[in-house]
């Protein structure tokens, strides 16, 4: 029982973190600092990179691994699931695409 209520917190305190990235990066796209990259990565806006490098590297790990299980799952290059997710992002957000 004991091994299970470590777990629940440790998903808790993750998810929190995951949450409060994606306040942040809500924030950022709003004010302009970051944008999506063709490739399915975020990147800082020039003049903002020291601002906001931590959230750019979370995000970017984050979907890193995510686009990883889609790899594992589907057997296509990483490259692939990345620009596919880009364009879907485009298509809904054309706002926070890279200049």
């Amino acid at each position: 029982m004991k091994k299970y209520w470590i777990l629940s917190i440790g998903f808790s305190v993750v998810m929190s973190a995951g949450v409060q990235a994606q306040l942040k990066l809500s924030e950022a796209f709003a004010q302009g600092k970051v944008c999506e990259r063709p490739d399915g990565y975020i990147q800082s806006v020039s003049g903002y990179e020291g601002e906001t490098a931590d959230l750019v590297g979370y995000v970017n790990n984050a979907r890193r691994k995510e686009y990883s299980s889609i790899v594992t799952k589907r057997g296509v290059p990483i490259e692939a699931v990345g620009a596919e997710n880009a364009e879907d992002l485009r298509r809904a957000h054309p706002e926070r695409s890279c200049p």
